[in-house]
């Protein structure tokens, strides 16, 4: 047995969980909002969704997809950035904290 294939499941498991997690709340706030509602972003969220399934269910390319997963962290941020955008707190200390933070990450 492999021993990198036996080692990986536990940590895919639960950065999969994670994921799929924040996707589908991502996505059930996209179809809910006529503003956030987009095709290509929709089409987006499943295509990951799809991609993390198959790397959960077949132990699939975890270096990569861990990789993947940080890069999406900034969407956090991205989000919070947009809401405060969104509720007029342009100029207020959450977004002097949340600018530089998205930018670094």
């Amino acid at each position: 047995s492999d021993p990198w294939y036996a080692a990986s499941g536990s940590e895919i498991k639960l950065t999969n969980l994670l994921f799929v997690s924040f996707l589908l709340n991502d996505l059930g706030h996209m179809l809910l909002s006529p503003a956030l509602n987009d095709t290509a972003l929709v089409i987006h969220h499943l295509g990951f969704i799809g991609a993390s399934f198959i790397c959960a269910s077949y132990r699939f390319l975890p270096l990569p997809f861990s990789w993947l997963i940080c890069g999406e962290a900034s969407t956090i941020l991205l989000n919070v950035r947009w809401g405060l955008l969104a509720s007029g707190r342009a100029e207020t200390t959450a977004m002097r904290v949340v600018e530089p933070a998205f930018a670094l990450l």
